[in-house]
């Protein structure tokens, strides 16, 4: 299953203020991160991935903030086995003037996963 989210971030939403998007899925492993920035939020928008408090994306502490274009981080094997099937995306915005976009897609399967 593929899951698509589009955030747009308002410049009101900085590091101290961040965005919360709550990312509902269903039971399964994620297999796939797909992030993509246009060229012009590249490096003015930053963001990162918890599940349950503990942060997912970027796997270090602190935020992702890529170039303009596609971000593949393919093979993450993340299981969402347990209630909430969801994911908090929190991001925030550096420029002063202008709203940025970017676009989140999550490779889920349900394959071999048991559902009660």
């Amino acid at each position: 299953m593929i899951y698509e989210l589009t955030i747009s971030t308002l410049t009101t939403h900085t590091a101290a203020v961040p965005k919360k998007t709550v990312w509902k899925m269903e039971k399964g492993i994620i297999n796939a991160l797909r992030v993509y920035f246009p060229a012009g939020s590249a490096n003015l928008l930053h963001l990162y991935l918890s599940h349950e408090g503990v942060q997912f994306f970027p796997k270090s502490e602190g935020s992702f903030s890529g170039h303009a274009g596609l971000f593949e981080h393919l093979g993450v094997g993340f299981p969402l086995l347990h209630k909430p099937y969801e994911l908090v995306v929190y991001s925030w915005n550096l420029s002063s003037r202008f709203t940025h976009t970017v676009y989140l897609y999550i490779d889920l399967s349900r394959a071999g996963v048991l559902v009660r």
